[in-house]
């Protein structure tokens, strides 16, 4: 927790000193401070416009449609658990994320509130899987162990 404070408070004036040129930004607090010294927010790493930068262009409008990466939470149990509590956490959760002060409190940390079935969530993440595989390909990056 201490170190997330010391970046909040120190990424812009590191940033201004240093001749990086670009940054990820991850929740609408960060965007504020970097805002305050006079940066601009260029677009946004997803597929549609964030509700809390609605005048900053997705990736795609910007021009670069394969640019299309998310951050995600989610909620995993073990392999081997019965199906009928899947179903029910999954509802409690889906009624959580609902409701409307859970919903803002998230939007607030530039979460925005998704949902669905566990074979939705399962098939994102095979899909962004199968996506990094192809970047890992594609730029010939091999991993020491």
């Amino acid at each position: 927790m201490a170190y997330t404070q010391t970046l909040r408070r120190r990424a812009p004036r590191d940033f201004l000193g240093h001749p990086r040129g670009l940054a990820f930004l991850f929740s609408t607090e960060m965007w504020e401070r970097f805002s305050y010294y006079g940066m601009r927010a260029l677009a946004i790493t997803g597929s549609e416009r964030s509700p809390e930068l609605p005048d900053v262009p997705s990736m795609a409008e910007a021009g670069f449609p394969e640019v299309n990466t998310k951050l995600w939470s989610g909620i995993f149990a073990p392999a081997s658990t019965p199906p009928a509590i899947v179903n029910k956490l999954q509802a409690a959760f889906s009624r959580a994320i609902r409701d409307p002060d859970v919903s803002a409190k998230l939007r607030g940390m530039a979460v925005n509130p998704g949902g669905g079935t566990s074979d939705e969530f399962r098939k994102m993440i095979d899909a962004d899987i199968e996506s990094y595989v192809q970047v890992v390909k594609a730029a010939n990056l091999k991993f020491e162990q």
